[in-house]
Formats: structure tokens, C-alpha cells, sequence
């Protein structure tokens, strides 16, 4: 981020905020789904581990691969696995696995078990 050092006295000029963290990952998913699984490249410097994290899960879920390692991401693991969820099989691994580092394994995912059940999907959670 550029240094901004601001005076008093009369302001005049434009300040673009960066995004909200939330607002990146969905943008990067919703990307990922429209192109059909292309890797996602080009995202600008610096990225948080967060949105790094997305980035992998995406790579792996669009590729077919199981396992998606959200690291500490609790935004990654909570908006990835409805959109897992909604993927035809063609599309996914039979059985998917997200894993997580730090408090990440402890968070609740109640709410996920039974929407999923409803669909006629299982939810395992370790920390049950």
C-alpha cells in the first residue's frame, strides 16, 4: 500500500480502499465457476494467506483433486463447502476433504451438517 500522510488543511483528491477480504474470495470463486475450472493467475501483490488459500482450494476442487487445505481460512472452509456441495459429481471428487490448521479444525459446522444432510450429503467433522 502506498504511504499516504495527510496535513491539515484542505483535502482534494481520490483514495481507492483496497477490497474487503470477504469481497475477494467471493470474487475469486464466482471467477473460478464461470470459467469452467481454468487456474486462477495475475492476482495482485501482496496476497493475504487467506485469499492465497482460497486460490489452492479452488485449484484443487476445479481439477478434480480431493483434498482442499484451507490453512486458517474459516472464510475458504465456510464458503467452499456449499459450493462443493452444489457441484455435480462429474464435476468434484466423489469424497472431498478440508483440512486446516491453528483453530481452524474447531470451528462449528453444524449449520453445513444439516443443510447438506437435507441434500442427501454427509458432513464428518473431527472436532464432533
Amino acid at each position: 500500500m502506498a504511504e499516504v500522510r495527510v496535513n491539515p488543511g484542505l483535502l482534494q483528491g481520490n483514495v481507492t480502499p483496497p477490497p474487503a477480504k470477504s469481497d475477494a474470495h467471493r470474487a475469486l470463486i464466482a471467477a473460478a465457476l464461470s470459467h469452467h475450472g481454468t487456474v486462477i493467475k495475475g492476482l495482485p501483490e501482496p496476497v493475504s494467506e487467506d485469499i492465497a488459500a482460497t486460490g489452492r482450494c479452488l485449484d484443487a476442487l476445479m481439477s478434480g483433486q480431493p483434498i482442499m487445505d484451507c490453512g486458517e481460512s474459516g472464510t475458504t472452509l465456510r464458503l467452499l463447502i456449499p459450493v462443493a456441495a452444489a457441484l455435480p459429481p462429474g464435476r468434484r471428487a466423489e469424497q472431498l476433504l478440508f483440512t486446516g490448521s491453528g483453530r481452524l479444525p474447531k470451528r462449528p459446522l453444524a449449520e453445513y451438517e444439516t443443510v447438506l444432510q437435507k441434500a442427501g450429503l454427509a458432513l464428518s467433522h473431527p472436532a464432533d
